[in-house]
C-alpha cells in the first residue's frame, strides 16, 4: 500500500482517471498523480459532495450553491451545468449525460456533460444518495431501498 495523500479529515468522495485520483473533502477538490507526487487543490471555496471525471473535464456538485458543475481538467472557472438544484448529492456520468440525485425534492435529473436541457429521470423518491449507471438503467439508493428507471426501454 501507498498512501497517495497525507492524512487528512472529512475526505467526502473519490474519481479517478487515466492520470490523477480526485477527492473532495467539505470545501475543496483535491488531486494527485496516480503514481503519486504533489497533491494540487484543484477547486476550493465550494461544498463538493460528489466527483467524476471523464476524458477532458472534472464534474463536481456544490451541494450550498445547488449546483452541477463541470471544469476543465487543466484548470480554469467551473461551468454550472444544472444550477438551482435540491440538494443534490450522489453523481455519475455516462451515455454522454451527467445524473445526480436530488434529496431535498426526491428527484433524479441529468444533463448533456456539455451543457443544456435539464430533465428529470425520476420523481417522487425519498432519501436519495448514491446513484450508477449500467446496462442501460440509472440505480440509485434510497431511504428504503435501492430503486431504478430503464432508459433503453429494455425493462428487467
Amino acid at each position: 500500500m501507498r498512501r497517495l495523500q497525507p492524512a487528512q479529515s472529512e475526505l467526502v468522495a473519490i474519481a479517478i482517471d487515466q492520470d490523477h485520483v480526485y477527492w473532495t473533502t467539505l470545501t475543496e477538490v483535491k488531486r494527485v498523480p496516480k503514481e503519486g507526487g504533489l497533491v494540487e487543490t484543484y477547486v476550493s471555496g465550494a461544498s463538493p459532495e460528489s466527483v467524476v471525471v471523464d476524458a477532458t473535464h472534472v464534474y463536481g456538485i456544490d451541494g450550498v450553491a445547488g449546483s452541477v458543475n463541470r471544469m476543465e481538467k487543466e484548470g480554469g472557472r467551473p461551468e454550472e451545468l444544472a444550477p438551482g438544484q435540491s440538494a443534490p448529492q450522489g453523481m455519475a456520468l455516462g451515455d454522454g449525460h451527467v445524473y445526480w440525485t436530488n434529496g431535498g425534492d426526491g428527484t433524479v435529473k441529468r444533463v448533456p456533460v456539455g451543457g443544456g436541457l435539464v430533465e428529470e429521470v425520476a420523481s417522487g423518491r425519498a432519501g436519495l444518495k448514491e446513484i450508477t449507471l449500467r446496462d442501460g438503467a440509472v440505480i440509485w439508493t434510497e431511504m428504503d431501498g435501492v430503486a431504478a428507471v430503464y432508459l433503453c426501454g429494455c425493462g428487467l
